[in-house]
């Protein structure tokens, strides 16, 4: 028996390496607050301790995230919700795993006149040049939304790609007359003094509405179940960690490395207040209908198939 002492010990120790063993898991994100949840779950060790071994890399250009979980080139990608939707619509089968931040978010956003452009609201946007962050996305959308309920024809509005980051010299210098913009952006305009407030999407925007989701290839997602499991819980324990005034310090450094933003930015902004994972088919009915009605959509997928339990 004292012979089989040292080999006992070497099989009780390949176990406790396999139990403890981490799931790689790899996560394709944008450089976003809503995304908060996942930069404190890595950097606070929270991810590890659910069991996982987290690679967090930023999306260069977040068009071709849904082709990159359709290759399998990463597990989990930040996806738009109304990308998902168009995802879905035009055959691919991708399923939202997780929640980021319900609508409304604790920042400024909307449409900023010009000084001097003679725009109130955006009845007065017909004839105008709007620079938008990227034709098609997210901002521009509900540009068009704004604009439909004013009475404002789509093509009676010229749209100007433009960075967000370039949008106040794009103002001070007069080349267009309105942006759509968020913070920090919105509020670094109104400081300058060379854009004002024209206009906001909170009136038609259903609460706990989803901008963007986690999602992740159907056939991944069901056959690692155990993974979304302990992704999910690790988002829940971070969100949990993030709502505690203490942790404030400590959750705007992680948000400052992920997002790149100055400090003196963060530091200024409200920390996202409405971080979940459940996602409903309540929370994605509004980009259901808002892509019907800009023909985004050919038709609106099942929204209770495209979420992944």
């Amino acid at each position: 028996m004292p012979r089989l002492a040292p080999l006992f010990a070497i099989l009780l120790s390949i176990v406790a390496t396999q139990a403890n063993a981490a799931t790689p898991l790899s996560i394709l994100y944008t450089a976003a607050p809503s995304f908060l949840a996942s930069y404190i779950a890595q950097d606070q060790g929270i991810f590890a301790r659910h069991g996982l071994a987290v690679t967090l890399t930023t999306a260069i250009n977040p068009s071709t995230s849904p082709a990159a979980l359709v290759a399998g080139s990463t597990d989990i990608a930040g996806l738009q919700t109304i990308v998902l939707l168009q995802a879905a619509d035009n055959g691919l089968d991708l399923v939202t795993v997780a929640g980021t931040e319900a609508y409304p978010a604790p920042y400024h956003q909307g449409l900023l006149a010009r000084k001097g452009a003679n725009i109130a609201g955006p009845a007065d946007m017909i004839g105008k040049r709007l620079g938008v962050p990227g034709v098609g996305a997210t901002m521009d959308i509900l540009a068009r939304k704004l604009f439909a309920t004013a009475n404002v024809p789509d093509d009676r509005v010229t749209r100007v790609e433009i960075a967000l980051q370039s949008m106040t010299d794009a103002l001070r210098g007069g080349s267009i007359d309105a942006v759509v913009a968020v913070d920090p952006t919105y509020s670094r305009i109104i400081d300058s003094g060379v854009g004002t407030p024209a206009g906001s999407w909170d009136s038609f925007i259903p609460k706990g509405t989803f901008l963007s989701l986690y999602a992740a290839d159907r056939d991944w997602a069901a056959s690692h179940a155990d993974t979304l499991t302990a992704f999910r819980d690790a988002l829940d324990e971070a969100t949990r960690l993030i709502a505690d005034p203490a942790n404030a310090a400590a959750t705007r450094d992680s948000m400052t490395r992920y997002t790149r933003l100055p400090p003196t930015v963060v530091n200024a902004m409200e920390l996202p207040r409405s971080l979940t994972t459940k996602v409903t088919p309540e929370s994605l009915e509004f980009w259901g209908k808002i892509g019907m009605e800009q023909k985004l959509l050919s038709k609106v997928p099942d929204l209770t198939k495209i979420i992944a339990r």
